[in-house]
């Protein structure tokens, strides 16, 4: 049974490490050294590109900890034709950023309790990648 457990565990690890997101080859090692300065962290930024291919969502997910029990995310967003970055960093506790359209970047803080009738996009905020500014998605 014990043997059984390890071997499965072993599995696991193997379909966990295979399953990382590649990085794409639109992200140049100048991107990269420039979103570590922003976000100050040399290593475990994810880079998402736009439906576009225009935009890289750049963001670096942080676990709890025991005296901070939330997740932390931070973020900026680099414009390849801009060549800069439109978003400045942000750091959030408890959210999910994601693509949301073609340009939109869509951030849902998630509530402690999730009140009666409320979805998590009614706490979604919506911020333009070619401009930095806060959206409606209408």
């Amino acid at each position: 049974m014990i043997k059984f457990l390890v071997q499965s565990f072993s599995l696991v690890v193997v379909i966990f490490t295979s399953c990382s997101p590649p990085q794409s080859k639109s992200i140049t090692e100048e991107i990269k050294l420039e979103s570590q300065k922003l976000l100050a962290v040399e290593e475990g930024i994810t880079y998402e590109v736009n439906p576009t291919g225009n935009f890289i969502l750049c963001k670096r997910e942080v676990p709890g900890t025991a005296t901070r029990p939330e997740n932390q995310i931070d973020f900026v967003v680099y414009s390849k034709e801009k060549e800069s970055f439109t978003i400045d960093r942000k750091s959030l506790y408890r959210a999910i950023v994601e693509w949301h359209q073609d340009y939109l970047v869509k951030v849902v803080s998630i509530p402690g309790n999730m009140p009666e009738g409320k979805t998590l996009d009614d706490y979604a905020i919506y911020y333009d990648a070619r401009t930095g500014k806060e959206v409606d998605p209408q």
